[in-house]
């Protein structure tokens, strides 16, 4: 049974799920002297903000409770206060106090809740605190590991901002294929180019503007042309032009490397 509170000798289920606390919507209309027929009509008129459905799987690994007649849907905090409304007992308002002042800070602070009555025994009671702990300890790693996951999605994030910060002038070609073997996308220099001309960034056509900028390139700002004098022995003198990635070239391409492995690795996950 998971977590089940005691509410003026009435059992409530409650529980956390991915950070929602959730309630058995019957244990709260009984407390709130509302039938069973009635709390159903009222969560068919909720939103998915008032009211959240479980599949039968989650259900069955988390252990809560059965419900009847309506699968596996339950009170959000929000749809617990809307049953409340509907509630003229004098019980409604002492319910929501108890719900507002000890069931919710229990869990958001603990993971877990320990009703305790006069009759309990202390061997009982030591037994739910136990449970309520390894509720916790088990609450706390789920958290770990989704901070985690998140830290390693952001991964390739951390690393472009990195390469954001280098950017302010233009390297070579061999230069930013080291800078996205830095943020994890295994690119040679050669492949680099090879690459570069394949999708019109450099020309491919054999000649003297081979591996220059194509003027799609240039108009988007991704390379400048670097020009220099050599002067040779016998005098005279020849230009050499090397393309170079600016800084804006350099943001565009590492994005969209990174944005390429990000998708073949979340295609490989599914």
């Amino acid at each position: 049974m998971n977590n089940l509170m005691v509410f003026e000798n009435n059992e409530v289920e409650v529980f956390e799920f991915n950070g929602e606390i959730l309630f058995n919507p019957y244990h709260v209309g009984k407390c709130l002297d509302i039938d069973d027929v009635t709390v159903r009509r009222h969560m068919q008129k909720m939103n998915d903000k008032q009211v959240m459905k479980l599949t039968n799987s989650i259900v069955q690994d988390m252990n809560i409770r059965k419900l009847h007649n309506t699968g596996e849907n339950f009170l959000t905090e929000r749809g617990v206060y809307k049953l409340a409304f509907k509630s003229r007992k004098p019980e409604a308002e002492r319910f929501q106090d108890w719900v507002t002042d000890e069931v919710l800070p229990a869990i958001r602070r603990t993971g877990g809740y320990i009703p305790t009555t006069q009759q309990m025994s202390e061997q009982e009671i030591m037994a739910r605190a136990v449970q309520i702990s390894m509720n916790t300890i088990k609450h706390q790693k789920e958290q770990l590991d989704r901070q985690a996951e998140q830290l390693e999605q952001q991964a390739p994030k951390v690393l472009f901002a990195d390469s954001v910060a280098s950017s302010s002038s233009s390297i070579l070609v061999f230069d930013l294929a080291k800078l996205l073997k830095q943020n994890g996308v295994n690119m040679g220099g050669n492949r680099l180019f090879a690459w570069l001309r394949e999708h019109g960034y450099l020309v491919k056509r054999k000649g003297s503007d081979y591996n220059m900028p194509t003027q799609k390139s240039m108009n988007l700002g991704l390379f400048e042309i670097k020009e220099s004098t050599h002067t040779h022995a016998d005098g005279h003198t020849t230009v050499n032009r090397t393309p170079k990635v600016t800084g804006k070239g350099q943001i565009y391409f590492v994005s969209k490397f990174l944005e390429k492995e990000l998708t073949r690795h979340e295609t490989n996950q599914k």
